[in-house]
């Protein structure tokens, strides 16, 4: 069992899937509440960890994908 991500207008092939198993998915989402914290309500934060459709508007999902594109290249990602 996985959670599967489809985007909704994606502007690139990689926006148009990701998929994840179930085991992997909850740290990686729980990762993204915690330094996405100012963007992700407790509804949303919820209702993404599991595969019921709830999920980030363009807006919230681009300023996510800055923050966590920062974070790799400032080795906070490393274990």
């Amino acid at each position: 069992m996985g959670m599967d991500i489809s985007g909704k207008n994606p502007v690139s092939e990689t926006g148009e899937y990701f998929r994840n198993n179930c085991w992997w998915w909850r740290p990686l989402w729980h990762y993204c509440c915690t330094v996405g914290e100012d963007l992700i309500d407790e509804d949303t934060a919820c209702g993404c960890a599991y595969n019921d459709g709830k999920g980030l508007n363009a807006i919230k999902a681009a300023k996510l994908a800055v923050i966590l594109k920062a974070k790799i290249a400032d080795g906070h990602t490393k274990i």
